[in-house]
């Protein structure tokens, strides 16, 4: 995530957070969600977010289904010093 700038928050649900990060390289532009640290403890919201991945995993080369290029819950604490 080092080479990663933080753009703008792209949108929010009841348990996540969108936001837009650009390469500082490349310029791509990248989409984060996260889960909101107000529920970082509750297992049935991690639960979600788990559940979520997998199935984009499952439909990864679908059409119209954006790509998946990491997940876990160890990138996030590398990135925000959790």
């Amino acid at each position: 995530m080092n080479d990663l700038k933080y753009i703008a928050n792209k949108g929010e649900g009841y348990f996540c957070l969108v936001k837009l990060y650009k390469h500082n390289i490349t310029g791509q532009e990248f989409a984060f969600k996260q889960l909101k640290k107000t529920h970082f403890s509750r297992e049935e919201y991690r639960y979600r977010l788990s559940r979520e991945i997998n199935l984009l995993g499952e439909l990864q080369g679908c059409e119209n289904i954006i790509t998946l290029i990491d997940h876990g819950e160890d990138i996030v604490k590398k990135a925000f010093g959790i």
